[in-house]
């Protein structure tokens, strides 16, 4: 029967031990040459150890030196934060978008400071005089809009008294005359002076302070009529022009407030007050780039307080 792996793996063994045996003595000198070996060399070797190895170079170890110096070396393992781009996202492309973002964020605020000082002005508030024509310009937008106006003018009848300061004051309705440019008035202002009032003549929607009758025969451009009809509107019990023109009265407040108003006496007051309006719109910019750049790095900043807590 011939040997099995075992049995020939059995005899090399014996054959090993009956060797070990009969040189035993140059045995026990090896294993003695091993042992003072290794009581020698164990200093030199452990010397070349530390117990603080450094992180290798490269951004790993630029970051944990930055954590080191905000958080402090309370640790004794090296430490390096990760962010992850957005998936499929190149991260040279998140960090040049951040950066270009970061650039347009400090010229936009370099741009409000420019206009902030360019809207100063040594005579008064500009924006106090900004906010003034701004309700001028609303007052007439909403009260002079042409249907309006329009509207006021149909309404009138022949007989209503009108006060227009820019007309010489009081005059007497005599007709309206509509077409396809808009509806005008023929009036009488004074004794014989016809006039033709269209809606530029009026800041706001016109309204009666009175009303006459006019006389008979009906013939506006007779001299006779005219004077009767004057002497008709002397006699008259009216209301006081400004009591039929508050529109008119409240925008000539404003009007006479802007002229009052320090700024006004500035000889480059327009040029402040749209620096003022330059301002307001970069000052909107400056607060949108700043949530986005908020919201581009909030992400990072709650990973530093994340291991701040850790190492405390």
């Amino acid at each position: 029967m011939p040997p099995t792996p075992a049995d020939r793996s059995r005899d090399r063994l014996a054959a090993l031990t009956d060797w070990s045996l009969a040189h035993r003595r140059r045995v026990v000198a090896f294993w003695l040459a091993v042992a003072v070996l290794g009581l020698v060399s164990f200093p030199i070797v452990t010397a070349g150890f530390s117990d603080d190895p450094p992180a290798p170079a490269g951004t790993a170890a630029a970051v944990n030196q930055e954590l080191e110096q905000r958080f402090g070396a309370s640790f004794s393992a090296p430490l390096v934060a990760v962010t992850h781009p957005p998936r499929n996202a190149n991260p040279t492309t998140v960090r040049d978008d951040l950066l270009a973002l970061e650039r347009q964020l400090e010229q936009s605020r370099r741009l409000l400071e420019r206009q902030r000082e360019l809207a100063h002005s040594e005579h008064g508030d500009v924006d106090d005089y900004r906010r003034l024509r701004e309700r001028l310009d609303a007052e007439r937008k909403g009260r002079g809009g042409p249907r309006r106006l329009t509207a006021a003018l149909e309404r009138l009848e022949p007989g209503d008294v009108l006060w227009i300061g820019r007309k010489g004051g009081r005059v007497v309705v005599l007709a309206q005359d509509r077409h396809r440019g808009g509806t005008r008035l023929l009036a009488l202002a004074g004794a014989k002076n016809l006039v033709r009032l269209g809606p530029e003549d009026f800041d706001g929607p016109p309204r009666p302070i009175g009303h006459i009758e006019l006389p008979e025969p009906y013939a506006p451009r007779s001299a006779a009529f005219k004077r009767a009809t004057a002497d008709t509107l002397r006699r008259a019990r009216l209301r006081r022009g400004n009591e039929s023109a508050t529109d008119d009265d409240e925008l000539e407040a404003l009007e006479q407030a802007i002229a009052e108003h320090p700024v006004n006496a500035d000889p480059q007051r327009d040029v402040r007050v749209k620096a003022a309006f330059a301002a307001d719109r970069l000052a909107r910019e400056v607060e949108k780039l700043e949530r986005r750049v908020l919201g581009r790095t909030e992400s990072l900043a709650r990973q530093f307080d994340r291991v701040q807590r850790v190492l405390e």
